[in-house]
């Protein structure tokens, strides 16, 4: 070796000695998707679930389901003539405070049809349809429900023979609000207070009577059982 190459050997490997040991201990790492997306802003895919299931809903928690059904008496007028409606309702109790449902009366006595001509004739009157109320703070022993009645039936005239009065009959509409206030007897009894306004159309073919003559103020009694 030339004395002049000999300073730069030594210098070369003199390096060598200082930077390999230091190139050894630092780790080499794979740069994840996650790294990635941090150094150019953009979310990864576990951020965008879990942004998902973060989204707000418009019926979240635990849901509740329960029922009842029972006998329904109304008390009120046909024709200008007291009268009593006998029948029931019933459905699906969600979150103890709602019910999806049914519901059904009709005339149980007697109210003659007073039209021109026609002697010893009864009216005739039934519905039926679907039932929603709301149950306000169920859990206290006296509360409050409001709920309505949407549906259909029939009303008509008959002779005392049971036969039909001539082309006196009508299918008709009825739309029936209804407040009450009910008391919590045991855990599967309940009793319920009400009044509602039944609102009758669609009578045109029974003579001298119209739809006001269905139409009335009630005022009902209901025996409840169910899972409440």
């Amino acid at each position: 070796m030339t004395p002049r190459l000999a300073p730069l050997t030594s210098a070369f490997l003199l390096t060598l000695l200082v930077v390999t040991p230091a190139a050894a201990q630092t780790p080499v790492t794979a740069e994840t998707g996650s790294d990635t997306a941090e150094r150019y802003g953009e979310p990864d895919s576990a951020d965008k679930a879990g942004d998902w299931e973060e989204h707000e809903t418009l019926f979240s928690g635990e849901w509740t389901s329960g029922g009842y059904g029972g006998p329904v008496l109304r008390f009120g007028e046909i024709n200008g003539q007291g009268a009593l409606l006998v029948g029931g309702r019933g459905g699906w109790l969600i979150n103890h405070s709602f019910l999806l449902g049914g519901g059904g009366f009709g005339l149980a006595t007697r109210a003659d049809s007073q039209l021109p001509g026609v002697e010893e004739n009864r009216i005739t009157f039934g519905y039926a349809g679907l039932m929603l109320e709301y149950l306000l703070f169920p859990a206290k022993a006296v509360h409050g429900s409001i709920g309505v009645l949407l549906g259909g039936g029939g009303a008509g005239v008959r002779g005392d023979d049971g036969t039909r009065a001539g082309h006196y009959s009508d299918a008709v509409w009825v739309y029936e609000p209804e407040v009450g206030v009910e008391f919590n007897m045991t855990e599967f009894f309940r009793i319920n207070l009400g009044a509602s306004y039944r609102i009758v159309t669609g009578v045109s073919e029974l003579g001298a009577l119209e739809n006001k003559d269905f139409s009335s103020l009630n005022g009902s009694l209901m025996f409840k059982f169910g899972k409440f």
